[in-house]
């Protein structure tokens, strides 16, 4: 996150986006919500509901019980569920 953000490095969109993709593909819960919130803001890559639905539940963020703890989840709009 350092990478998105230039907290503690500077910001380097492309370099984050390449270590989230990779975290994601080894099914890095933090990051796959990360790369769905970015996906239904359209912040940093193109806007894309479908790809963002499916990060998001690929994360299994739904399914967590305690969601406070999991910010990523939260405060989606409700039209990107079912989009």
């Amino acid at each position: 996150m350092s990478y998105l953000y230039g907290d503690g490095a500077e910001q380097d969109t492309e370099k984050a986006l390449t270590w989230l993709h990779q975290a994601a593909e080894q099914g890095e819960v933090y990051a796959l919500s990360v790369l769905g919130s970015l996906y239904a803001a359209g912040d940093d890559v193109p806007q894309d509901y479908k790809t963002a639905v499916t990060k998001r539940q690929s994360s299994g963020c739904a399914r967590r019980q305690n969601r406070a703890t999991f910010q990523p989840c939260l405060n989606w709009p409700a039209h990107i569920w079912t989009s």
